[in-house]
């Protein structure tokens, strides 16, 4: 398996805990999740930095290395 499928694996479950956190809690507890912006995801960063910093920072990273270096990969076929 390469590490380009192994990126894209990673990322299935770090998008789905990020769906949870920034649309699923905010529907279940205020009925939607139009008034979410930076700052619910601030006060996260701020008052759980141990849990939402190393969930981001890998979220960021593996994701743009998945898509750069598959956008690569593509363009050399």
């Amino acid at each position: 398996m390469s590490r380009l499928s192994v990126a894209g694996y990673a990322l299935v479950p770090l998008v789905a805990l990020h769906s949870a956190l920034t649309r699923g809690i905010p529907w279940s507890i205020l009925g939607g999740s139009e008034d979410i912006g930076l700052g619910y995801i601030g006060y996260g960063l701020t008052k759980h930095p141990w849990f939402t910093w190393p969930l981001y920072l890998s979220l960021s990273s593996i994701g743009t290395y998945h898509v750069v270096k598959g956008m690569l990969l593509i363009r050399f076929l």
